[in-house]
């Protein structure tokens, strides 16, 4: 397995200028993950550039989380609960919820999804520590405030 980060936030320092690093161990190097992740972006119709893109903006439509997980076998629920988190406590309303308030793990955890719905090999997981060598900037500038 490889070791590569996800850097999630203002990665060009022009803004705001804060990043977190997401440490994901996968079966491809990075600029792999990045060619998978543009081609996973055209299959699903979903332009992950535009996701928590402006100041303070965590919030991700139903509609854009749904293109994606239709080409999956989870939930947004699963998704959630691998990072520990009450996915009830990031909607407006469990039943009729319209978007969802991302977390940085999850965030990156969309970005691997896309990827591997191009490339269904494509193995990763998020891990807490590694030694790092190769990053992907990811966006997410309005996951920070």
């Amino acid at each position: 397995m490889k070791n590569i980060e996800l850097v999630v936030g203002d990665w060009s320092g022009d803004g705001h200028e804060k990043t977190s690093d997401i440490k994901v161990s996968c079966n491809y190097s990075a600029k792999e993950v990045e060619d998978f992740h543009k081609k996973g972006c055209e299959i699903t119709g979903v332009n992950f550039s535009k996701w928590c893109c402006d100041y303070e903006d965590f919030e991700v439509s139903k509609e854009q989380i749904e293109k994606v997980l239709k080409y999956t076998e989870l939930t947004i629920e699963q998704i959630y609960s691998q990072y520990k988190e009450d996915f009830d406590c990031y909607v407006d309303d469990v039943e009729s919820w319209k978007y969802v308030n991302m977390t940085l793990e999850v965030f990156a955890h969309f970005y691997m999804l896309i990827a591997k719905i191009a490339k269904p090999e494509l193995d990763f997981s998020i891990v807490s520590s590694r030694d790092n060598k190769e990053k992907i900037n990811i966006g997410g500038y309005g996951l920070f405030y």
